[in-house]
């Protein structure tokens, strides 16, 4: 993910996905914000000492390195309030799974709505933090389920969430709606 979606509230999850394993390594699109990036090491070196040391940076890239990162990693991490909805839409035909939580707001609610559309039997989404933590956990020590997961992710988005106008008016029509409401 990238440096601004990670609020602060998701560098305790950080810490404690780093913890499982000290051979976890954080991947985080740096900000072309010099800045930014300062500042977000300060906080993770104070918030999430061990995640701090399993962090690394990369730099903006194309797209067709962006999805050949995607499917080298093992999973996504879905952040917390701001949520991964573009990200699972760019990569779950290529990439890992994303593990996200569920959320009351659109924004953070995405990817869970997006599994939960494509019908996905036992989609990585938790409750709470501690849930989340598990089902990484899991993951990443079972790599079958993992690539099944994956596999599963492939095959029921290609009908679902991709090439399916009804889910593309749907969504057009919620934040029409929405935007016509508020």
């Amino acid at each position: 993910q990238s440096i601004h979606k990670i609020h602060p509230d998701f560098d305790a999850y950080l810490e404690a996905v780093a913890r499982l394993d000290e051979s976890i390594l954080i991947v985080i699109a740096a900000s072309e914000v010099d800045a930014l990036n300062h500042r977000f090491v300060r906080r993770i070196r104070r918030t999430a000492p061990t995640a701090h040391g399993q962090i690394c940076f990369v730099q903006k890239m194309n797209m067709g390195d962006y999805y050949s990162l995607n499917n080298l990693l093992d999973l996504n991490l879905d952040t917390v309030h701001y949520g991964a909805g573009i990200t699972f839409i760019q990569t779950a035909w290529c990439g890992p799974p994303c593990v996200t939580q569920r959320a009351n707001t659109v924004r953070a609610s995405v990817v869970s709505r997006s599994y939960e559309y494509a019908g996905i039997v036992d989609p990585p989404i938790a409750s709470s933090k501690a849930e989340y933590v598990s089902i990484v956990d899991n993951l990443m020590k079972n790599e079958r389920r993992r690539l099944d997961l994956k596999r599963e992710i492939q095959a029921k988005c290609e009908g679902t969430v991709y090439n399916n106008q009804v889910y593309i008016q749907s969504c057009q029509d919620f934040f029409i709606n929405l935007s016509t409401t508020g």
